[in-house]
């Protein structure tokens, strides 16, 4: 938004000899103000458009002006709403106000004029919606949220603290303009609970915490750890399903502006646990032996680059001596609420292929995303480890044969945005099921990399 700088000019009278009263001071400064020009960029519009002016003097625009419309505040940029003659006026301290000019509006039959019963509300309150078009009431419409998200009939109950904008739509017709509703929150007798047996809280082993009000689960709670938020958010059974690093640490919750009470959680060291299998990927005419194998989540990204689809990207990723071996793929993601998504974990059965390739120290050696076919069938074992067999295979990459296989555990590595691993780091929580905010979405990307090796 562009900042208005009001600049104030004092002419001082130090040259002047002031010899007459203060009532002839003020008459010769009355005198002395000069009248506003006031603009419009059209003097006939249709409801619901909207009308810039301004004002000048000697042809030069004057800034901090104020608008009246038939003696009531308006704005610079003003959307009329209704039918009829208006009268605008713009003041200015130190100016006389400018003659006025007249706005005649006339009703738009093809544009939907939407109005709200209230403009702010309090969580739980209802706004009902009302439309009109060439100045008749309408039926048969709809309203939906700013981003196209269709309310159930046309009342909307707030059940959130915010701003929210709504516009309404009828086939036949012009959508309306936005109509914004703010949301103020009452205060929430917020609970958070670990559910998890405190001895059996260990670190990289996933557990739980509840959030109630009463005794009705909170969805969409944000999660607290020694009072910084992290991007963890309840579930439908108001549950946080996270892990974490060993240490002592107090977990709180927020929702809609209010904070439950803390929880403190020793998180204890995990016992070693070490995946056994067996596998091996051929590369430039050579076959080399697994050393270790991991399942990585990249993350959620757009499907492609119309940014209409969210998947969760994913790779396995295998080490023999300096080589890494990289197999990407997509799950399908689901969108749990509003503003936030959920991958799907891999498995027989929904996994699509993007690109293979192989890495020594840094450098990309061999990528392929042609002929590409992937079968990923592990699940999470009582380890917490990903327990199964996959088959990875290429067309030729570098012009030689291109495969991976693998029979057994695998590690686990969450590479994601808001993961506690991003840079193997092990100082932040992250959710065991993964449950990601729209605004970590990664744009679309092809790019072949380790995040373990």
């Amino acid at each position: 938004m562009k900042k208005i700088f009001m600049f104030i000019f004092v002419a001082t009278l130090a040259t002047f000899g002031i010899s007459c009263s203060s009532d002839d001071n003020s008459t010769d400064d009355k005198k002395e103000e000069k009248q506003l020009v006031l603009k419009a960029d059209k003097l006939e519009v249709k409801v619901g458009e909207a009308v810039n002016f301004s004002a000048e003097l000697d042809n030069k625009k004057i800034d901090g002006v104020k608008i009246l419309i038939n003696d009531q505040p308006g704005s610079l940029k003003h959307v009329f709403k209704e039918a009829g003659t208006f009268k605008v006026v713009a003041t200015k301290a130190g100016y006389r106000n400018s003659n006025p000019i007249n706005v005649v509006v006339t009703e738009n039959a093809n544009k939907i004029i939407l109005k709200a019963d209230k403009s702010k509300v309090e969580v739980g309150e209802k706004v009902t919606f009302t439309a009109q078009a060439g100045g008749a009431d309408l039926k048969d419409f709809k309203v939906s949220f700013a981003d196209g998200t269709e309310i159930n009939g046309t009342s909307w109950i707030a059940d959130k603290a915010g701003s929210f904008k709504f516009f309404a739509f009828k086939e036949g017709l012009e959508n309306s303009d936005n109509v914004e509703i703010t949301v103020t929150g009452k205060p929430i007798d917020l609970k958070l609970t670990l559910v998890t047996n405190p001895n059996e809280v260990f670190a990289g082993k996933p557990f739980t915490l509840s959030i109630v009000t009463g005794n009705t689960p909170v969805k969409d709670a944000v999660l607290h750890v020694d009072g910084e938020a992290l991007d963890i958010l309840s579930d439908d059974n108001g549950e946080f399903n996270l892990y974490g690093p060993a240490g002592t640490v107090t977990f709180s919750a927020e929702f809609e502006g209010s904070f439950s009470n803390g929880v403190e959680v020793t998180i204890k060291e995990a016992e070693k646990v070490e995946a056994k299998g067996k596998g091996s990927f051929e590369f430039n005419g050579a076959t080399h032996q697994i050393e270790d194998s991991y399942l990585v989540f990249f993350g959620l990204e757009y499907a492609d680059e119309s940014k209409t689809e969210v998947v969760a990207r994913w790779q396995v990723e295998v080490g023999s001596g300096d080589l890494a071996a990289v197999y990407v793929f997509k799950t399908p993601a689901k969108k749990v609420s509003e503003g936030s998504y959920s991958p799907d974990l891999p498995n027989a059965t929904n996994t699509t292929p993007l690109i293979a390739g192989v890495i020594r120290n840094g450098s990309t050696i061999g990528v392929s995303n042609l002929d590409m076919k992937f079968k990923f069938d592990a699940q999470v074992n009582a380890k917490n480890l990903f327990e199964g067999h996959y088959k990875g295979t290429t067309a030729p990459m570098n012009d030689k044969p291109f495969s991976i296989e693998y029979e057994g555990e695998s590690y686990f590595f969450d590479a994601s945005e808001n993961s506690a691993n991003k840079t193997r780091s092990t100082s932040r929580f992250v959710g065991a099921n993964q449950k990601v905010k729209s605004n970590m979405i990664s744009k679309f990307d092809r790019t072949i990399r380790t995040f373990v090796k």
